[in-house]
């Protein structure tokens, strides 16, 4: 399912203005990445149809929810949002299975009522179906305000930082969850976060907000090669997404064998057919470059590629290098000193290396 959205819309509240204007076919998930206090859960009240204060003009798949100069304004209802909230918001007098049954009484439109055990099945929700909220843990109880959402037959989900409550263990045995609901109900969904890792593990296209403000829109792996964008340049989360196809696997080693392009990568084991298409996750900071073919290592991935771009802190120690391996992109986060050292610029040949243990398998 696809739908082309247009949002041109406006919102103040207090001090804080909102003000973003773009459009693009919504197929599969748009990201929305920016601080603290950017507009990001402003951004998700007013394509909800929770902000009647907002001005402009909102279209979605055809259908005008919000138009100012024309006085149209489609209520929540009306739109058919599945919106999935920070805390998971469950009806605590209800058990699981009630609360999925008062969202399908609300599911509208003329389609087919949603599989009710396709989503339980998918979200592994059936030993929870007699628990009332109050003895779920947290990572249970956003499965199942994720299940609610889609009972209520969307035409769009809106999830706002369903992890953010979440330490790093539960986030990792969520985000499978999330990315299976993706792909089995292929509802176009806007998922808001301050977590790059997420965003690069479920989006395809990344929207960047910065103080009420479109700061960048485009292909996730195209955000992730910019240099100029703080908000994907982090010590922390910085790096990129390639796409490779899987070609082997070695059991006793616990290895695959991935190939992209004309090269080569090892990474540690991942559940794939041969010829399988994987995204996979490098961080800068895991990546270390050479002018000259290094050998004698224990780093097995070690790739040609020619740098495209070069940015260094102002006032720190780091360097961020985008450099091309055939098609892709990898970045590399080093030392303003080795960089120097090593004399990089524009068009340099370089390797680069990759630590097998170090590339995550989205």
């Amino acid at each position: 399912m696809t739908g082309h959205l247009e949002a041109s819309i406006g919102l103040h509240l207090g001090e804080f203005e909102l003000c973003l204007d773009g459009a693009f076919d919504l197929a599969g998930v748009l990201g929305v990445l920016g601080p603290s206090g950017s507009g990001k859960t402003s951004m998700l009240r007013v394509l909800a149809g929770l902000e009647r204060g907002a001005q402009g003009r909102v279209v979605f798949a055809q259908q005008t929810w919000q138009d100012t100069d024309a006085a149209v304004f489609l209520p929540p209802h009306q739109r058919r949002i599945g919106y999935v909230f920070q805390d998971a918001r469950l009806l605590p007098h209800l058990t699981v299975a009630g609360n999925l049954e008062f969202a399908a009484k609300r599911a509208t439109g003329a389609e087919a009522l949603p599989d009710r055990d396709a989503i339980i099945d998918i979200l592994d929700l059936s030993k929870l179906l007699q628990r009332k909220p109050e003895r779920l843990s947290g990572g249970e109880q956003q499965r199942v305000a994720v299940a609610r959402a889609l009972m209520t037959n969307p035409r769009m989900l809106l999830m706002d930082e369903p992890l953010a409550a979440t330490d790093l263990e539960r986030r990792a045995e969520l985000l499978p969850f999330f990315r299976s609901v993706i792909e089995r109900f292929n509802i176009p969904t806007v998922y808001v976060s301050h977590s790059l890792n997420e965003l690069a593990t479920l989006a395809k296209t990344l929207l960047v907000i910065r103080q009420g403000r479109l700061a960048a829109l485009g292909p996730t792996r195209d955000i992730m090669q910019r240099l100029d964008l703080g908000e994907v340049s982090g010590a922390e989360e910085a790096g990129a997404v390639i796409t490779a196809e899987i070609v082997g696997h070695d059991s006793e080693l616990h290895i695959s064998q991935l190939r992209f392009g004309e090269h080569l990568l090892t990474v540690p084991r991942i559940d794939g057919h041969h010829g399988k298409s994987v995204a996979l996750r490098i961080h800068a900071r895991d990546v270390a470059l050479a002018t000259e073919e290094p050998r004698g290592l224990s780093i097995r991935n070690v790739l040609p590629g020619r740098v495209m771009a070069i940015r260094e802190e102002v006032a720190g120690p780091a360097a961020d290098i985008v450099v091309s391996i055939g098609d892709q992109v990898i970045r590399a986060r080093i030392t303003r000193a080795s960089a120097r050292a090593l004399a990089l610029a524009v068009a340099t040949p370089v390797y680069v290396l990759i630590k097998a243990a170090s590339v995550e398998a989205d």
